[in-house]
């Protein structure tokens, strides 16, 4: 029977009210044929919201035109996937197609209270072969107080464990994949 071992190295997801919630969170969808990622990053409501909208707006009129907006999802991506890795048996994953799927907030009115966020989804083709195979994802922050929420989801494979992960770069997160046959 084959089976892969996930081993997720992420940033650190909320564990206690004194550490800080990541501005990202991470879906793993797992098939025979690869990985997709839809990575959620969000900018709470606020002055940092303000601040980020504020910097894109060239012509400071309130509201971003579509070069501004572009120029800001550029940053946001940026800021979501500069650190996140997959590799496979020590080898790192390139991935194959990388998309904007959701843009949230980009142009709220000035002084406004709303987020500012993209959703991302990342492929990356692996055929899982009929050996154990590892595969390591990591995203990695300085301040290991910063956590970030992480769902598993599976098509054709089971997983163990089977809840949501909760991991950050002190404390791996192994999964055992297994086709389902």
């Amino acid at each position: 029977m084959r089976a892969v071992v996930l081993i997720a190295l992420l940033i650190p997801v909320i564990a206690s009210a004194h550490e800080r919630t990541h501005p990202k969170q991470i879906d793993v969808h797992l098939d025979p044929q690869g990985i997709t990622l839809r990575v959620h990053f969000n900018v709470m409501a606020g002055q940092k919201a303000r601040e980020a909208r504020s910097d894109f707006d060239a012509n400071r009129d309130g509201q971003l035109g579509a070069t501004e907006a572009e120029a800001l999802v550029r940053r946001l991506t940026t800021f979501a996937t500069h650190a996140l890795r997959i590799s496979v048996e020590g080898k790192e994953l390139p991935s194959l197609s990388q998309e904007v799927i959701a843009r949230r907030g980009l142009n709220a009115p000035p002084g406004a209270g709303s987020d500012l966020g993209i959703t991302l989804k990342m492929r990356y083709p692996f055929p899982f072969p009929g050996e154990p195979t590892r595969l390591q994802l990591r995203d990695w922050h300085p301040d290991p107080k910063w956590d970030v929420a992480v769902r598993l989801h599976a098509k054709d494979l089971t997983i163990q464990p089977t809840r949501a992960a909760v991991m950050n770069r002190e404390k791996p997160l192994e999964l055992l994949v297994t086709p389902v046959r």
